[in-house]
């Protein structure tokens, strides 16, 4: 019975000095079970800023025009595309015709992508229910304000060179003011210029999907009203993703998004009871070298006194 206490102090001390190795084999195994196992999610709660972007485009009537703007390169792709996707699902599901460009190199080949793969989905037809105007440099507040003069001006042709006069959908779509909605999906401040041109100047309803890291700077957009909504990093997707199937536009909308809050959730598990299980180890561990510097002191004065 006199070792017990050496062999709970054996205990702690080993938990404090658990080799960062088996912390990072826990970590990779909490963010891929979710992507293994189909349909395991987590309640999503939906926000005001996705509610409100979600409300904005279920009260455009079919046959209305948006553009979505893919301001964003392939790094930021985890947390930018689920939006896109799910965006594009609520378009198509309503009839509304999207038009694709970017300010960031590779924005139209991701654009492209999903558009293709959304459309075969909803039997949408390129040209028709959708085009890919490609990449324009020069900055947003030139291309902006020329599409607000001539689209043709900007952009003669789509992303694969068929001129605009080829393409039955550009009928719709002869200047900026044709559009109902603007929304940029960046990992920068590309929503910001939007907003500043496209609704300022133009009068053009105007949204945006931004990283997470963007986030606290567009509630003022939000609060103004210059943003109609925005969605915010992942979880805004996954909202959005939760707006589409709880009110019925697409019942199998869930898609990586709700996966990767998954993901997350279980990392933080895993994490916080990591340093749970680090605290409670500290203190146990001085506690039991406390009591045992307690036992060595005592043990030394009764041999003096002896």
């Amino acid at each position: 019975m006199a070792q017990q206490p050496h062999v709970k102090r054996d205990i702690w001390a080993s938990l404090l000095k658990i080799d960062r190795r088996i912390v990072f084999v826990f970590i990779f195994v909490a963010l891929t079970v979710p992507f293994l196992i189909p349909g395991m999610n987590v309640p999503v709660e939906t926000q005001p800023p996705a509610e409100k972007l979600f409300a904005a485009i279920e009260a455009l009537p079919s046959g209305s025009d948006v553009i979505i703007s893919f301001d964003y390169g392939p790094s930021t792709k985890p947390e930018l595309s689920p939006m896109a996707t799910a965006l594009a699902r609520h378009c198509f599901s309503r009839d509304i015709r999207i038009y694709a460009m970017a300010f960031y190199l590779e924005g139209p080949a991701i654009g492209e992508q999903i558009l293709r793969e959304v459309a075969e989905e909803y039997g949408k037809e390129e040209h028709v229910d959708y085009v890919n105007l490609g990449y324009k440099p020069g900055g947003p507040a030139a291309v902006i304000m020329g599409m607000a003069a001539g689209v043709s001006q900007v952009f003669p042709t789509d992303k694969n060179n068929t001129p605009l006069g080829d393409i039955p959908a550009m009928s719709h779509f002869k200047k900026l003011s044709d559009i109902e909605l603007c929304i940029s999906l960046s990992a920068s401040t590309y929503p910001e210029a939007w907003a500043g041109f496209a609704k300022a100047r133009v009068g053009v309803p105007c949204a945006g999907g931004v990283t997470a890291v963007m986030a606290a700077d567009f509630y003022a957009f939000l609060d103004t009203g210059q943003l109609v909504g925005c969605l915010m990093g992942m979880a805004g997707a996954a909202e959005y993703e939760e707006l589409l199937v709880s009110n019925k536009v697409n019942e199998n909308a869930y898609g990586t998004a709700t996966q990767g809050m998954a993901s997350q959730s279980m990392a933080h598990i895993v994490i916080v009871a990591f340093v749970a299980i680090g605290n409670i180890a500290m203190y146990m561990s001085l506690r039991n070298q406390r009591r045992s510097g307690s036992r060595r002191r005592k043990g030394g004065s009764r041999s003096v006194n002896s």
